[in-house]
């Protein structure tokens, strides 16, 4: 989380605050525009609104974190009373959802979290502006879909349109309204309305993406290899009963950590059991139906292959297991269908699940068995390191080596027998008619078969404040960058750049001597750094950020012999431009360490131009003999009329649905013909 989608939003905030208009990153992988950076969640409301306020640091972007696990939680809350009005239920779901194994296993991927966190709330309003087609109703969903997509990972965007696509083709061929013509006719407009509205809404991220896709180095349609590089195995399917289990033994899973966990309790988990060999409504058709195929999707198979090449954008996912988000939305949905059907009619639970409940008892006993076995057969335990355990010096000590001795087989027997017991709990809790103590105890086990993964997944093992601590040493404001060989910027020890990345990132430095480990990189960027691994001589560290080449356009750059620019010849600095004055003894050309991106120009007293390309990547400017007088700066044209369409029209769309619409004649427009034909 700190060294991927920290650095963006950091300085985002710290440019701001600085009293400059964030555009364009010279610090991150020799510079990236600041809105097409996916990683870095731009274009989002949020983003813009810490950076404005308290702005970024350790603490913020913690509290971003558990903000949107809360969020995500209300967000079900809100789904949930579509499908029951047992408040109870609602909790049950509310709690469920905020400690799914998505959430729990991708607590380090902020993207991923922001877009489980607006998905239930935009289900929520898309069917609230399906029973209730108002001007209001799509306002509203319009800027929480925004939301959604403008803080999401590109995949969730991906999953989420075909989610919504899913949706509207249900209510629509499916709907649940007595007056079916004229509902029909009304959510059809409505759908209209909205897309075109979130289309307006969205100028600017789309200008942002499309500006940045033909140069970002992963553009391209992946293989299915890479594709398979990360998804949710077969194996990871045993997390629905055990989630505890998927943190240890990568040989099994075959994947990634954050990839294996699809746990959402084990008693809605048996409730969504019920569901499918009961007689079903059509809503939980379709939401098994619908879970199922991201399931499939999620999951190394040849349908996996198949989908990617038929559906369009699917196979841009490089990380697959992600859409298994809505599977464990689709299937707690079901369960909370099938949980409100048994309480209304009020039946015997026990009877009508015993044997759902038998099998998984019958299960978690032949696991904790098999597990306990392999304990003492293959000697792997902690229980073997229990002395060297025992003898720490603290509590925080005693507890890391306790979690690191783990074995796969401990897991296994240790989440096998909490589960076997707290289903004798819930039996006997059921039995004597204590239905609030059950409800405490189906949240008790929900919290805690989370809180035992998150130690592996969730928890950094370095206090927030030392990471504060850390980020301070960068100091304030943007002064220009010292002009010296890159090789000579101030570093980090070892221990501090495996916390917070790249140096270059925070230092107010331009340049890096190696290859960034940042998910967004401009192919020529990519190119340069594939380049220096080869041959070192194209290694740049040993030139200022800014300094004079003859032959520029050579893909091996040199810097010549006699270089006199210095710190006063700077008249001027930013992150979005720059403005030098020097007396040159001969025709060169000035070079600037920074991505030869579109939309940098450079002015002269006598020319306004675009830059030229210096090396593999960089910037060059002519410069003649004697005084040069050069502004070179970053000027994306279209993106100023992006961004204030875009902004303009999200905080009129969020005045309008949450602020300023009540009754009114405007708010019933589509709502119209349907009270007249029911009259």
């Amino acid at each position: 989380m700190f060294i991927g989608y920290f650095p963006p939003r950091y300085l985002m905030s710290e440019v701001i605050h600085s009293g400059i208009f964030p555009i364009w990153n010279p610090y991150i992988a020799f510079g990236l525009p600041f809105y097409g950076d996916m990683n870095g969640s731009y274009w989002s409301p949020i983003t813009w609104l810490i950076s404005l306020t308290i702005g970024y640091n350790a603490y913020t972007l913690t509290l971003e974190t558990l903000f949107y696990v809360f969020f995500g939680g209300a967000g079900m809350l809100s789904l949930s009373k579509h499908f029951t009005a047992n408040k109870y239920l609602r909790l049950i779901a509310a709690v469920a959802y905020m400690c799914n194994g998505y959430n729990i296993g991708h607590l380090q991927h902020l993207n991923w979290l922001s877009g489980a966190a607006f998905l239930p709330w935009c289900i929520s309003y898309f069917i609230t502006m399906y029973k209730i087609p108002t001007l209001k109703n799509i306002f509203r969903t319009v800027v929480l879909l925004y939301l959604l997509i403008s803080s999401s990972h590109p995949g969730i965007i991906i999953g989420s349109f075909y989610f919504f696509v899913f949706l509207f083709l249900f209510f629509f061929f499916f709907p649940a309204i007595e007056n079916q013509p004229a509902y029909k006719k009304a959510f059809f407009k409505t759908n209209v309305i909205t897309v075109v509205l979130l289309l307006i809404v969205s100028c600017g991220l789309f200008f942002g993406y499309t500006d940045i896709l033909p140069h970002f180095s992963r553009n391209e349609k992946i293989d299915l290899v890479a594709s398979n590089i990360a998804p949710t195995t077969w194996a990871s399917l045993l997390s629905f009963l055990l989630p505890f289990a998927t943190t240890k033994n990568d040989v099994f899973y075959q994947t990634d950590i954050a990839m294996r966990n699809c746990y959402f309790g084990i008693i809605p988990f048996i409730f969504f059991l019920s569901s499918l060999i009961s007689k079903k409504n059509k809503l939980q058709f379709f939401f098994s139906g619908v879970g199922v195929f991201f399931m499939l999707l999620s999951i190394k198979t040849p349908l996996q292959s198949f989908i990617n090449s038929f559906l369009p954008l699917t196979g841009y996912v490089r990380l697959t297991g992600e859409f298994r988000i809505f599977s464990i939305l689709s299937f707690l949905l079901a369960a909370i269908i099938q949980a409100d059907k048994f309480l209304e009619k009020k039946p015997n639970l026990l009877s009508k699940l015993k044997y759902i409940i038998l099998s998984l008892l019958l299960l978690l006993s032949g696991l904790s068995l098999f597990a306990f076995s392999q304990i003492f057969y293959v000697k792997d335990s902690f229980f073997f390191h229990l002395s060297a355990i025992t003898n720490q010096s603290s509590l925080s000590s005693f507890l890391k080596n306790t979690v690191d001795s783990l074995s796969f087989y401990d897991v296994i027997f240790i989440q096998s027998v909490l589960m076997f017991f707290f289903l004798l709990t819930v039996i006997f809790t059921y039995r004597k008619a204590k239905y609030k103590t059950l409800f405490f105890i189906i949240l008790c086990e929900i919290t805690i078969a989370s809180l035992l993964n998150i130690p592996f997944t969730g928890v950094g093992k370095t206090a927030v404040r030392d990471l504060y601590s850390i980020h301070k040493r960068a100091g304030e404001g943007f002064p220009a960058p010292i002009l010296q060989p890159i090789i000579k910027n101030d570093t980090l020890n070892r221990k501090d750049s495996s916390l917070i990345g790249e140096w270059s990132y925070f230092n107010r430095q331009i340049g890096s001597t190696k290859r960034v480990l940042y998910p967004v990189l401009l192919k020529n960027t990519v190119l340069y750094f594939n380049q220096i691994e080869r041959d070192s001589t194209f290694n740049m560290k040993y030139n200022p950020y800014l300094f004079f080449c003859a032959h520029p356009e050579n893909k091996k750059i040199t810097g010549d012999s006699t270089q006199f620019l210095t710190s006063e010849n700077i008249i001027s600095y930013s992150v979005n431009q720059i403005h030098v004055r020097f007396n040159s003894p001969k025709k060169t050309n000035l070079v600037i360490l920074q991505n030869n991106y579109p939309h940098w120009f450079y002015k002269t007293v006598n020319n306004l131009s675009s830059v030229n390309k210096a090396g593999l990547t960089f910037i060059s400017i002519p410069v003649s003999k004697g005084v040069n007088d050069i502004e070179c700066f970053f000027y994306p044209a279209s993106f100023y009329l992006y961004f204030s369409i875009t902004s303009i029209s999200f905080l009129v769309l969020f005045g309008l649905g949450f602020l300023l619409i009540k009754k009114s004649k405007l708010n019933a427009y589509l709502l119209k013909p349907l009270l007249h034909e029911k009259k």
